[in-house]
């Protein structure tokens, strides 16, 4: 008889799930036109990622953040982002010389920097880049996630 085997270990690009839908998207961001700036609609994806983004960027950096709310592992990521990337939140376009980056902010439950990703093989997505508690306005309101 075969031995099962084990589970697969995420990549970079690995799509990790919604805890409540069991979908790999945490939302959808509309269509953002804002002073010559155009973002599409698209939908929000939590990659596993690596140190400079995704799943693992926001354990490296804000596990401190994770704690407080009795999430104590990376696995637990993906119930952090949920809690801040919810439907009618709020959008600001970042500022700087960035116009691919949207912060989500939920006063109450923290901040999410979203970076639109293009690639010539899947439709465009907005990736998590990381989440943390508090609150972070940088640049003006263009909008709020989907419903």
């Amino acid at each position: 008889m075969n031995a099962p085997s084990p589970p697969l270990k995420p990549t970079t690009n690995t799509r990790l799930l919604h805890p409540t839908t069991g979908l790999p998207v945490f939302g959808v961001v509309p269509q953002v036109k804002f002073r010559g700036v155009f973002l599409p609609s698209a939908e929000i994806v939590l990659l596993h990622g690596r140190p400079q983004f995704g799943a693992v960027h926001i354990w490296k950096r804000h596990a401190s953040d994770m704690r407080k709310r009795g999430l104590n592992n990376l696995d637990h990521v993906s119930e952090f982002v949920s809690m801040i990337v919810r439907p009618w939140a709020p959008l600001h376009l970042e500022g700087g010389h960035r116009n691919d980056r949207l912060t989500v902010v939920q006063s109450s439950s923290g901040t999410a920097i979203l970076e639109l990703r293009e690639h010539d093989f899947e439709p465009v997505f907005y990736s998590v880049v990381t989440a943390f508690l508090g609150q972070r306005r940088q640049g003006p309101r263009v909008g709020k996630l989907l419903g």
